[in-house]
């Protein structure tokens, strides 16, 4: 029918839910003792957020947070001026995690970054805290590992490389612009390469 209703007689510790329907999934975010919630829509409506929820404020702007970077309304830019302003800090995780999912780079790492920033400081002991840190820093390490690969990729720019020539003259790759040039790395515990140093 498009509509889901569930009632939680004990209600739920406050948190971050995922409601799946065959590969479709929808998150949210709850308070402390939520007893009930109401979803309206078609399935299709998990891909996007654009499912009416009521019963939860939270889960209401959470909702409407995650609707808006799916449907492109809210770009990083948008998002992080938003985090400057006082939020529901699962809220901001959620987000911040769904668009840094979606453009994995330097401005998605300060969202989530800003994001973890004001976790640690309104839910410091909190188990989503700890785990947004450990987001943070794996897209941090994506991305480091990301730049270096693109810095020698084919058709890069090579580094920027100063070396002692065999007269003891300092040489620069910019010296050699415009010519054709060999880079031989080799290691001073390598016999065989050491042997081919005079013939390169």
């Amino acid at each position: 029918s498009g509509n889901f209703s569930h009632d939680f007689e004990e209600g739920l510790e406050g948190g971050i839910y995922r409601l799946r329907v065959g590969r479709n999934q929808f998150l949210t975010v709850l308070d402390s003792n939520q007893a009930s919630l109401n979803l309206k829509g078609d399935i299709s409506g998990f891909n996007d957020y654009s499912i009416e929820v009521s019963g939860s404020s939270t889960a209401q702007k959470s909702t409407e947070w995650l609707n808006k970077i799916s449907t492109g309304e809210w770009d990083l830019s948008s998002l992080k001026n938003q985090l400057e302003s006082d939020n529901h800090p699962l809220i901001e995780m959620l987000a911040a995690a769904e668009a840094a999912n979606k453009t994995k780079n330097r401005e998605a790492l300060e969202v989530l970054e800003e994001a973890h920033k004001q976790m640690k400081k309104d839910i410091p002991d909190s188990k989503y805290t700890k785990d947004m840190g450990i987001v943070t820093a794996t897209l941090t390490q994506q991305i480091k590992q990301a730049e270096a690969k693109a810095k020698t990729a084919v058709g890069a720019f090579p580094p920027k490389i100063a070396e002692k020539d065999p007269n003891g003259n300092i040489r620069t790759l910019d010296d050699l612009k415009g010519k054709v040039v060999l880079l031989d790395f080799w290691a001073s515990w390598c016999k065989p390469c050491r042997r081919a140093n005079p013939m390169v």
